[in-house]
């Protein structure tokens, strides 16, 4: 059984992101992604799914504005790029108290991967929505 969630939410902290338990979560399912080192230089938040793609990940489009892939082990990572919002979903097949661990690995990949789009965008090139 997982420690209670504290009155202050969860925030899990890692070396290129931080993960944050969205408040209506209970479950420890949903997480708020914040990268360390902002994508400012990719040229699109878009860039981020087909090297999620490359990685094993299958991107899925229901809805235009948002952009999602799902992780092998059925985990989903949908990103707004209209508002640079990245949110993680774990999925219930991980135990309650591991789901926190898992959402920050994630995290840390799409650190990784931003990373390696921004060295590979044009210097200087125009952050876009991705549309």
């Amino acid at each position: 059984m997982p420690e209670p969630i504290p009155p202050g939410g969860l925030v899990l902290e890692g070396e290129r992101a931080r993960v944050e338990l969205e408040n209506s979560c209970f479950e420890r399912i949903n997480w708020r992604c914040t990268l360390r080192a902002p994508p400012g230089e990719l040229r699109s938040l878009a860039a981020l799914v087909p090297a999620l793609a490359a990685r094993g990940y299958s991107e899925l489009k229901r809805v235009p504005t948002v952009l999602e892939v799902f992780h092998p082990d059925g985990h989903r990572v949908a990103i707004i790029p209209t508002t640079g919002r990245i949110q993680i979903r774990v999925s219930m097949n991980v135990p309650e108290e591991m789901r926190g661990g898992v959402a920050l690995q994630i995290a840390e990949e799409l650190g990784v991967v931003a990373e390696e789009a921004a060295a590979a965008s044009p210097a200087g090139a125009e952050v876009t929505d991705g549309r």
